[in-house]
């Protein structure tokens, strides 16, 4: 097991969130690694928008297998008899929490990873000033997903979109 001191039984959206947020992070620093413009730029940057299309297919599949499987359990069923005909409601309502609680932890992973101790090795390159401009706009990325609202309605939608655009500006 890898940092199993962050193993724990916690809510559902911790090891989905921990995982968006190294993606993410990893996503943001490929323009640390080639001159602007270059071909590897350009290799680069078309890497780290695989790497944010996979955040994306990532949670796409995490609500369709939890779907399918919720629908099949018997427990689910016994939980949903407080709830009559409200299946689908209950369902939907559930996984905005995992979303909610997804959105910050990927957020907090990546502020842990740029100020604590356990840096992103992905971050480590010589030229300090790109290693700043970086690093700061993984910051605010983090720090906008985290502020957001728990009420609000903002998906992973928002989020790939967001990050996109950072990682758009992270090579201009």
């Amino acid at each position: 097991m890898f940092d199993a001191e962050f193993a724990f039984y916690g809510p559902m959206g911790f090891d989905i969130g921990q995982l968006m947020g190294n993606i993410a992070l990893g996503a943001v620093a490929q323009s640390l690694y080639a001159k602007p413009g270059s071909l590897e730029a350009k290799t680069r940057q078309a890497l780290a928008e695989s790497l944010v299309s996979v955040i994306e297919d990532l949670w796409s599949t995490y609500t369709q297998t939890f779907q399918t499987l919720f629908g099949a359990e018997e427990q689910a069923k016994d939980l949903l008899g407080t709830f009559p005909g409200k299946k689908d409601e209950f369902l939907e309502h559930f996984i905005e929490g995992v979303w909610r609680d997804a959105r910050g932890y990927a957020s907090l992973a990546m502020i842990r990873r740029i100020v604590g101790v356990a840096d992103a090795p992905e971050m480590r390159v010589k030229d300090a000033k790109a290693r700043s401009k970086t690093e700061s706009a993984a910051l605010s990325f983090a720090q906008k997903q985290l502020l957001l609202e728990a009420a609000d309605k903002k998906g992973i939608e928002d989020f790939v979109k967001d990050l996109r655009a950072v990682v758009s500006q992270s090579f201009s």
